[in-house]
């Protein structure tokens, strides 16, 4: 990697030519001026400020045909000329793909009138368009984004626009998340409406689909009242388009709305459409304000509204005046929505009756608001996460802060993870919010600081065992003598006396007193830099000394590396989070029982290989999880790079004080049991069942020696002849392949039916088909479904075969399969997984799963051979998901299958099989 140190334009021109991927490019501060770049690099390209402080400026930047390029830490600050017009597109990304704009201030300028114009940040038919933790301030309409795919706006901070916050328009594949949106600055004689979100599809031949608007704060501060989210689908409701302008699978969840229109939350013609866990408040601003004064009445008390004609809607758990559009129509789910009433307190559903206190709504400023504790929305748990009483938050200001960091861009975006629609709801994505990084790049304390010697909290420290920090460690005191920390020869240590130096690494009243860093809980962190050296190795680990000062119920992140390491407390338990192929970051891996809410020193040390995909985490010396079962892939993980830091800037936040923390990369794995903690991240993932080929168990290693370990599940025999399925019917509902032709409704992107009705074909592109409710099974406590397929080809990708969201699932993975049942005990999106199945082949196979909710039995067949059971889980399929999504083979979101489907039945009956008697008739 090549570090180009420029000063002026002609310089940057000469290190664009030159520089190959990988490559950073730092500029002095000053103005740069216009750029224009199209260059398409192998990997990305930095170019960023050498001085964060006093960033570089741009006047003008235009993006075209380019591919591979960071703009980080900078200025783009346009100056208004006579003649512009309100459109002019100062800073551009057109046809370019994997471009990122970040931590960045997109800064405007008034026009004639007095306020903003022009469009800040505009992105045309381009792919892989990041835009994160900016701020975009001063404009007509602050970001558009039009006829582009995978794309995530996360963490920016919009405000003092004239017009529009965000535009969007066929766009496909977008994550909308933890942005702060507000104080809009328009002229009151304009007759501009004005929206902080806004979707439309006129002048489009494509709807804008798989889009997820979550976690945001959009406020009317003391600016001008604004819609607030609108989606109207203006080519369907004028006549001019039907059912295949609708948009798709769309979900609106856990965003946070002051404002003083209508207008809250309003979504036109849509199939599969999610609307959850909003809080929609009435906040009249600043009524000194030219925009706000003279208006009244119900216009002014913002809502949900979707339209009437649309599919497969669900809105449950919001915080509203009103729910608009909802006549009882057949596929909609109206739930547990908390209806408001602003105008008689003694009538049920008062506004003053349901908050702490009306204060935070009114009056100009950022506003707030906080459910009764026991009442009715923390009872419902209603509303966004900002609104419960328990939520430990930053503040009322919401969204994403300039200079912020810990995005949610790498991981489950919209695309990529389970969104309304194709999938898993119960959480996907990283919802964890803005960030932990005040700034980004490299700074004093960050990379190699003195590393050398004992530093506060090294060698034995409390609670025992040979830290992973310790440099050159070889003793240490042990608490088992099968636990015992491997040694790792640490390349960082934090030196807390230059740390305490250090004002721009501790950030808000974060100190370092009496060798530790101490830090109150709220907004509080320490920013440690990229730390460069650690990026490309694909061994880590880390060590954390730490007391935890308050532990009131709340997470709490206590060491954070965005998309790539994280630890996170939470009642006494610990979850440590490592980037991995097969599960959210945000989750996890959780350990139980761990006891570390009692305001004592502990010692936590994780080591990560992801050659060998191996991690295991050390508590106070004791193994507390090993985890070998996922693919781990921390090695450039998240790409931004956010660096590492000890708490967050961004909500879960901590309080306690860490007195060590050391980084190395030269350790070898201790090969031992987990020593104790109760692991529900990673756990039993077959658990039990007679694979086929019989042998070891699948999800928990190469376990030969039945003295070792823990195992959660009952016990089945590891050799043996196998357990064959017989005499299960399945033929209550059998699936008549040749009533779907010609259904355009049901027969989602490119999938046919094959022949006269002889099975249907999905082509591994977004291909699918919709089976609908089928109500019949949706209330049976016994359940058997089976389904005949045969793959076109086999990637290595998971693939879904059919799914019913939040119920049931069956995914193709590796030479396996996935199995997904609701449940109370594990995640719905992990399932049981059982590899071994020789599936990894394009011939025809069946599946039966057979499910019984009262007796908690499960059992899965693979061409009449039992592959799966499970008898130690609490079953709750009945009625689970809420929604209630309906049937699909394969899904619309990610996770294409790829060949035919030739037979699926249903039966509201489970048979369950404990003979060997070969040759079943499995479908009728």
């Amino acid at each position: 990697m090549t570090i180009y140190n420029v000063s002026n334009a002609s310089e940057l021109s000469a290190a664009i030519s030159s520089a190959q991927g990988g490559d950073t490019i730092k500029l002095a501060s000053g103005n740069y001026g216009a750029l224009n770049l199209s260059k398409q690099f192998s990997d990305t390209v930095t170019i960023t400020s050498a001085d964060p402080s006093n960033p570089a400026s741009f006047s003008s930047v235009q993006v075209n045909n380019a591919e591979n390029v960071t703009f980080d830490n900078l200025k783009f600050d346009y100056t208004y000329k006579n003649g512009d017009p309100d459109y002019l597109q100062a800073f551009a990304i057109n046809g370019s793909s994997l471009i990122t704009v970040q931590n960045t201030q997109i800064l405007g300028d008034d026009d004639n009138t007095g306020y903003g114009t022009a469009w800040g940040l505009t992105v045309i038919n381009s792919d892989n368009v990041n835009v994160l933790n900016n701020e975009v301030s001063n404009w007509h309409r602050g970001v558009k984004i039009l006829q582009s795919t995978d794309v995530k706006v996360v963490g920016n901070d919009v405000h003092s626009i004239s017009g529009d916050g965000m535009n969007f328009a066929d766009v496909q594949r977008v994550l909308i998340e933890d942005n702060y949106i507000h104080d809009f600055d328009s002229d009151p004689a304009s007759p501009f409406h004005k929206d902080m979100i806004q979707f439309w599809t006129t002048g489009t031949d494509s709807p804008s689909t798989d889009i997820v608007i979550r976690g945001n704060t959009l406020d009317i501060g003391s600016g001008a009242w604004t819609q607030s989210i609108f989606m109207r689908n203006e080519l369907v409701d004028q006549g001019q388009a039907g059912a295949n302008m609708y948009y798709k699978n769309i979900l609106i969840e856990d965003n946070t709305i002051y404002n003083a229109h209508v207008h809250g939350i309003t979504v036109g013609e849509t199939t599969n459409l999610a609307i959850r866990n909003n809080t929609i408040l009435q906040a009249d601003g600043d009524m000194s304000n030219g925009n706000n004064t003279g208006r009244s009445g119900s216009i002014m008390t913002p809502r949900i509204i979707v339209s009437d004609n649309a599919k497969q809607v669900t809105i449950e758990d919001n915080i509203t005046y009103e729910v608009g559009g909802y006549n009882g129509q057949s596929g909609w789910n109206v739930n547990d929505n908390v209806i408001v009433q602003y105008t008689n307190p003694g009538a049920s559903n008062y506004v003053g009756n349901l908050l702490e206190s009306t204060a935070g709504l009114q009056g100009g400023g950022a506003h707030s608001a906080t459910g009764v504790t026991g009442g009715i929305i923390d009872t419902l748990n209603a509303g966004a996460a900002k609104v419960q009483p328990e939520y430990q938050g930053g503040g009322s200001s919401g969204g994403g802060q300039t200079g912020g960091g810990d995005q949610t861009g790498g991981d489950d975006q919209s695309g990529g993870g389970d969104q309304s629609g194709g999938g898993d709801q119960s959480g996907g994505g990283d919802q964890s919010g803005g960030g932990d990084q005040s700034g980004g790049g490299d700074q004093s304390g960050g990379g190699d600081q003195s590393s050398g010697g004992n530093q506060s909290g090294g060698g034995d420290q409390s609670g025992g065992g040979d830290q992973s920090g310790g440099e050159n460690q070889s003793g240490g005191n042990e608490t088992d003598e099968t636990d015992e920390t491997p040694v790792v020869q640490a390349k960082y240590v934090l030196d807390m006396d230059q740390l305490a130096r250090n004002k721009w690494a501790l950030q808000d009243d974060a100190a370092v007193n009496n060798g530790a860093v101490q830090m109150d809980g709220y907004k509080d962190h320490v920013y440690l830099g990229r730390l460069e050296e650690f990026e490309n190795s694909g061994k880590i680990a880390f060590s954390v000394t730490y007391n935890q000062a308050d532990s009131d119920g709340g997470s709490q992140r206590l060491v954070w590396n965005h998309m790539k390491f994280g630890v996170t407390l939470k009642d006494g338990d610990l979850s440590v989070h490592v980037a991995n192929e097969e599960r959210p970051f945000w989750e996890g891996f959780q350990i139980k029982g761990l006891g570390l809410d009692d305001h004592e020193d502990h010692n936590i040390v994780v080591l990560a290989d992801q050659d060998t995909d191996q991690l295991k985490v050390y508590v106070d010396g004791e193994l507390v999880l090993d985890q070998n079962d996922v693919d781990l892939n921390f090695v450039g993980a998240g790409g931004g790079e956010w660096g590492w830091s000890l708490g967050t800037a961004w909500d879960s936040f901590f309080e306690g004080e860490v007195s060590d923390f050391r980084i190395g990369t030269d350790f070898d794995m201790v090969e031992d049991e987990t020593g104790s903690g109760d692991q529900t991240g990673g756990g039993d993932e077959t658990g039990s069942g007679d694979q086929t080929g019989g042998g070891d168990e699948t999800g928990g290693g190469d376990q030969t020696d039945d003295d070792e370990g823990e195992d959660d599940g009952p016990n089945f025999p590891d050799e043996g002849d196998p357990v064959v399925a017989d005499g299960i019917v399945v033929d209550d509902h059998v699936i008549d392949f040749g009533s779907l032709i010609g259904d355009d409704y049901a027969l989602g992107d490119d999938a046919k039916v094959i022949g006269n009705g002889e099975g249907v074909r999905l082509d591994g592109d977004r291909d699918s088909v919709y089976l609908g409710r089928l109500e019949e099974f949706e209330d049976t406590d016994q359940l058997t479904f089976a389904v005949e397929y045969n793959r076109n080809s086999v990637d290595g990708d998971t693939e879904r075969l059919v799914w019913n969201h939040m119920k049931f699932g069956v995914a193709l993975e590796g030479d396996g399969l996935r199995i997904h049942v609701a449940n109370e005990d594990r995640p719905f999106w992990e399932g049981f997984k059982v590899d071994n199945l020789g599936l990894d082949d394009t011939d025809s196979h069946q599946i039966v799963v057979m499910a019984d909710a009262d007796a908690d039995l499960l059992q899965v067949f693979v061409d009449e051979q039992l592959v799966l059971e499970r008898a130690d889980l609490d079953l709750e399929f009945v009625g689970a998901g809420g929604g209630e999504w309906g049937w699909s083979l394969g899904t619309e979101w990610d996770r294409h299958f790829d060949g035919d489907v030739t037979q699926f039945a249903l039966e509201a009956d489970a048979q369950f099989i404990d003979t060997t008697v070969p040759e079943p008739e499995l479908l009728g």
